[in-house]
């Protein structure tokens, strides 16, 4: 139990890595749209909202016929076979990782030993 806690530790950890690299290099290169919210300092649900909100009744006082369509794609996200998932991550990440790192995924896996 004490090393699934580690475990989670560190994957946090390097979350928040990621996505600050990931961030700095999406401003550094300009790759996020300027209607996009997610990744942006100072943007949130709530600035989407206000955007689409404002879009929304821009469009209605200039007299356009205005549609709001919100699909749902979280159920996409359940169809996902997270065996493979698991086999993709680890042939092109977990690939070239050096021998520490993979020791630390090994250690943090349960396993069990009969004698």
């Amino acid at each position: 139990m004490k090393i699934e806690k580690k475990l989670l530790h560190v994957l946090h950890i390097v979350e928040r890595v990621v996505v600050k690299r990931f961030i700095s290099r999406a401003n550094t290169f300009d790759l996020l749209s300027t209607h996009q919210s997610a990744y942006r300092q100072h943007h949130g649900t709530e600035t989407a909202i206000l955007s689409v909100h404002n879009d929304l009744v821009r469009a209605v006082d200039d007299g356009k016929v205005t549609i709001l369509v919100l699909p749902d794609f979280s159920a996409a996200f359940d169809t996902v076979d997270h065996d493979i998932l698991l086999s993709v991550i680890r042939v092109r990440f977990l690939a070239n990782v050096n021998s520490r790192s993979r020791s630390l995924y090994a250690i943090a896996r349960p396993s069990v030993c009969r004698l």
